[in-house]
């Protein structure tokens, strides 16, 4: 899932406007103690690319479940999501309150049910059985019922 910095609109260059990456908590250690296994490193990233894809790329290597990204590029931000999410083999799903939940970029497999509903979204988010960026759209209005936030906490930890 993402979300916690801002997209630069002054090329990639950090200022005023953009912020820090946020922290979020480290996953749990499997059970008797044991850290998950370790993901095999994808390529880095394009070095052309602005600082926050290099920074973006550590987050999800480090299996952070939420990352919070603000951006009025979009469509700039889904074509670095999708090429991202190539790079570490995961699926790119998309949400927003008027398509619900659905496959971005060029995946040709089916998409996963189409919840509209920002909890039932949430759920199908938890149900997927494959790797995958989930970009939720416009989601931060939802975060003021108290259901959604309940929803997304329970989540996370599933992540």
């Amino acid at each position: 899932m993402l979300a916690g910095m801002a997209l630069p609109e002054n090329g990639g260059v950090p200022g005023p406007a953009s912020a820090a990456p946020t922290r979020a908590p480290s996953p749990a250690p499997a059970r008797g103690g044991a850290a998950p296994p370790a993901a095999p490193l994808p390529a880095t990233p394009d070095p052309s690319h602005p600082r926050f894809v290099a920074d973006l790329d550590v987050l999800i290597r480090a299996r952070y479940p939420l990352i919070y990204l603000v951006t009025w590029e979009e469509q700039r931000l889904d074509a670095i999501l999708d090429e991202t999410a190539r790079r570490h083999g995961k699926a790119l799903l998309g949400w927003s309150v008027t398509k619900g939940l659905r496959r971005l970029g060029g995946a040709r497999t089916p998409a996963p049910e189409g919840a509209r509903d920002p909890v039932e979204a949430l759920a199908a988010v938890e149900k997927l059985s494959e790797p995958a960026l989930v970009v939720l759209k416009d989601f931060h209005p939802f975060l003021n019922d108290p259901t959604v936030v309940r929803a997304r906490r329970e989540l996370a930890p599933a992540l």
